[in-house]
C-alpha cells in the first residue's frame, strides 16, 4: 500500500542521503511518486541543486506503476527544449526508481496568479501572454517529437494545468510533468475504463474511447487561459458529474465579460480552442502561438522576457532570497539543522513545517462513478471563495467571516492517484455568483451497455459521434485494402512478364523432369572466353554497345551461343574494323585471337613514337 502523501517518515527528518543525492526537501507527494528537492554531490566538491522524482518504495512489485513511471523516464529523457524542463538522470536506488530534473527557480503559474488575484488585481495580459506564448513552443516540441530513426512518437501531455507551468525569475516559461503524456512508444497503456488527468481541463473527446491527439492539449490549455485571464473557474462544478456535464454542454462565457480589458481576438482565439468539435480548434500549438503572438504584438504591447523576468524579480525576489538561505542552511556541512523538515508553502518559499500535501497531479477516474449525472445544473455557489486545492476533495475558506466550511471528504469514490504534482498551487477562485447554465435535457439511452462497458447510458450524440468515427474507419479499410490488392497485381504481373520471357528454357527443364530427358549438353554449363587482337588494346563491341577492350575475358553461358554465335567488333585507331564471332564449344575454354589489318601502312599506329629525321643544314 503507498504511503499517504502526508505522511511523515524518517526520510523527511531532514536531508538524508539517496544514492549520489542529499535530500533536502519535500515539494510535493502523490499516489505515486514524491517530488523532493536535492543536492547532487560530484567530484572535486561538485554540488548541483536538482529535483528527484522518487516512485514509492512500497509500489516497486506493481507491474503497471513500475511501466508508468518507466515510460515517463523514457519520455522525460528524450525533451530537451528551453520550454521543457530537462532531465538529467534516471536510475534507481534501493528498489525506489527515480527521475532527476534540473531545479528551477521560479513560481508555478497558478501560484503567480493567485498573488494577484489575492491583493485585489487581475494579472497583465501582455506577461500572461508572453508566458502561454513560451509554454506552447514547448508543448509543440514535445508534440513533434520523433523517434531516432524519425518516426513521430504522437506525445500528448494530458495534463496541461497551470500547476504544470513554471515561470522562471529569468522570465522563462517551462511545461512540467508528462507523468501522464501519451506517447507512442509508452509499454503500459491506459487500464480499461478509466480517465487520465484534471476532470476538469480534459477534453470532451479524453471521455470516450477514440484515441487523443494534440488536440486535446490545445482544448485544455483553452480552458487554462481562459480561468487565468479572468480568475474564475470555467467548467469545475461542486462534483465530478456536474464537471462532466459542464465540459460537454455549458456555453463558455466571454473573457470580456468579466475583464473589459480582454482584447476580442483573444476571446476569439480561446473560443477556438475550445471548439468541442476538434476539427475546428487550432491544428497545432504552434499555429495557436502564433496567433496569440500577433495578439501580444498587437493589442497588448508585445511584453518581452526581459519584461516577465522585470516582473517576477520584482514581486517575488523576497522569497528567492528566503528560499537560497534557507537551502544553504539545510546544504551547508556540520551546522545546526532545524528540528522540522523542509516544506514547500502555499507562497512558494521553502521553510521547515511549512510544507502541505499537495494533491496529485493526475487521477485515475472511474467513468462508471459519472453516469449518476443530475440533468439539473448545479446551484451557483454564494460568496467568493478560495479553493485549497486544485482537484478532487476541496475545503473552501469563504471571504465571508460569518461562513464556516463544511467539511468534505478526504476521498471521493471511483478516484484513485496515479501520478505526481511536483509543484502545485490551487486556482484562487471558482465561479462567482451568476445565472445558473441552461442544459438542453438528457437525451434518452439509445443503447442500454453491458456492466462495465463504459458510460451509462450512451447518449445519442454520441453514439452518432462513434457511428461516423467507424463509417471513416470502414471506409479507411476499404482503401486500404483496394491499394493492397493493386500492388499484388503489380508484383504478379511482373513476375508473370518474366516467367514468359523464360518459357523455353523453363519448357526444356519440364521436360526433362516428366520424361527423363537429359538436357542438351550444348546448352549445360559456361566456358571462359578470351579474345586478344594485334595490336592490342582494340575496343570491343557488341550489338553496338563497347563491352571492354583487348586482352577480353568473360564466362559465357552455352545455352546462350547454343542456337546464334555471339558476335563481336573490334575497333582499332589506324586498323579496319574486323568481327569475331565466338560458336558453343565444349571445352572450358576458347580463344579469339584477331589480328586487325592497317587501313592505311603508311600512317602510323596508334600509340607508336613518331619518328622524326633531322634537319639537314
Amino acid at each position: 500500500m503507498a504511503r499517504a502523501p502526508g505522511d511523515s517518515s524518517p526520510e523527511s527528518s531532514g536531508p538524508t542521503r539517496f544514492g549520489r543525492y542529499t535530500l533536502l526537501a519535500r515539494l510535493g507527494s502523490g499516489g505515486m511518486a514524491d517530488a523532493m528537492l536535492a543536492m547532487l554531490h560530484g567530484d572535486l566538491g561538485f554540488q548541483k541543486l536538482v529535483v528527484i522524482k522518487r516512485m514509492h518504495a512500497s509500489l516497486g512489485g506493481d507491474e503497471h506503476f513500475v511501466r508508468m513511471f518507466v515510460d515517463e523516464a523514457r519520455l522525460a529523457a528524450r525533451l530537451n527544449h528551453p520550454n521543457v524542463v530537462s532531465t538529467t538522470e534516471v536510475g534507481e536506488v534501493d528498489g525506489q526508481y527515480f527521475i532527476a530534473m534540473e531545479y528551477l527557480e521560479g513560481l508555478s503559474l497558478d501560484r503567480v496568479v493567485r498573488s494577484f488575484l489575492q491583493k485585489g488585481e487581475g494579472v497583465p495580459l501582455g506577461f500572461l501572454t508572453r508566458v502561454l506564448c513560451d509554454a506552447l513552443e514547448g508543448l509543440h516540441y514535445a508534440h513533434e517529437l520523433a523517434d531516432f530513426d524519425g518516426r513521430p512518437l504522437a506525445v500528448v501531455h494530458r495534463d496541461v494545468t497551470p500547476s504544470n507551468l513554471f515561470v522562471t525569475y529569468d522570465g522563462l516559461a517551462k511545461v512540467l510533468d508528462f507523468g501522464i503524456a501519451k506517447a507512442a512508444t509508452h509499454d503500459e497503456a491506459t487500464r480499461t475504463g478509466m480517465l487520465k488527468g484534471k476532470l476538469s481541463y480534459m477534453s470532451p473527446e479524453q471521455f470516450y474511447p477514440d484515441p487523443v491527439d494534440r488536440r486535446s492539449d490545445l482544448w485544455s490549455m483553452g480552458v487554462l487561459i481562459w480561468e487565468m485571464v479572468t480568475g474564475r473557474r470555467l467548467f469545475k462544478g461542486p462534483n465530478d458529474a456536474a464537471t462532466f456535464q459542464n465540459i460537454m454542454h455549458m456555453p463558455v462565457p466571454a473573457m470580456a465579460s468579466f475583464r473589459d480589458e480582454v482584447p476580442e481576438e483573444l476571446d476569439a482565439i480561446v473560443a477556438r480552442a475550445l471548439s468541442r468539435e476538434r476539427g475546428d480548434r487550432f491544428e497545432s500549438a504552434e499555429a495557436m502561438r502564433a496567433t496569440l503572438e500577433s495578439v501580444l504584438i498587437g493589442p497588448l504591447g508585445n511584453t518581452t522576457r526581459a519584461e516577465v523576468a522585470a516582473l517576477m524579480r520584482s514581486r517575488f525576489g523576497d522569497i528567492v532570497e528566503q528560499n537560497r538561505k534557507t537551502i544553504r542552511a539545510y546544504a551547508t556541512p556540520n551546522a545546526a539543522q532545524p528540528s522540522a523538515p523542509l516544506g514547500l508553502g502555499a507562497d512558494g518559499a521553502l521553510r521547515p513545517g511549512g510544507g502541505a500535501t499537495i494533491p496529485p497531479s493526475a487521477v485515475d477516474i472511474d467513468p462508471r462513478a459519472l453516469a449518476a449525472i443530475d440533468p439539473r445544473p448545479p446551484s451557483p455557489r454564494a460568496g467568493v471563495t478560495l479553493d485549497t486545492q486544485d482537484e478532487g476533495a476541496a475545503t473552501e475558506v469563504s471571504a465571508r467571516p460569518d461562513f464556516t466550511p463544511e467539511p468534505v471528504p478526504a476521498v471521493i469514490p471511483g478516484i484513485r492517484v496515479t501520478g505526481l504534482q511536483p509543484v502545485l498551487a490551487p486556482l484562487p477562485q471558482p465561479y462567482p455568483p451568476q445565472p445558473a447554465p441552461s442544459y438542453p435535457p438528457p437525451a434518452a439511452p439509445a443503447v442500454t451497455p453491458a456492466e462495465g462497458d463504459g458510460f451509462d447510458p450512451v447518449p445519442a450524440e454520441v453514439l452518432a459521434v462513434q457511428r461516423a468515427a467507424k463509417a471513416r474507419a470502414r471506409r479507411r479499410q476499404r482503401l486500404e485494402a483496394a491499394v493492397g490488392w493493386l500492388l499484388l497485381l503489380v508484383v504478379v504481373g511482373g513476375l508473370g512478364g518474366f516467367l514468359w520471357t523464360q518459357r523455353a528454357w523453363i519448357r526444356a527443364g519440364a521436360d526433362a523432369l516428366v520424361h527423363g530427358t537429359p538436357p542438351d549438353p550444348r546448352t549445360v554449363g559456361q566456358f571462359r572466353l578470351r579474345i586478344f587482337s594485334e595490336p592490342s588494346g582494340a575496343r570491343v563491341f557488341e550489338g553496338g554497345n563497347e563491352i571492354g577492350r583487348t586482352p577480353l575475358e568473360m564466362y559465357v553461358h552455352r545455352s546462350q551461343v547454343a542456337q546464334q554465335p555471339r558476335v563481336f567488333t573490334l575497333s582499332y585507331p589506324g586498323h579496319a574494323t574486323t568481327r569475331a564471332i565466338a560458336g558453343n564449344t565444349q571445352a572450358a575454354a576458347s580463344v579469339l585471337r584477331v589480328t586487325l589489318p592497317v587501313s592505311n601502312p603508311r600512317a602510323p599506329a596508334a600509340g607508336a613514337p613518331r619518328v622524326v629525321a633531322p634537319r639537314r643544314r
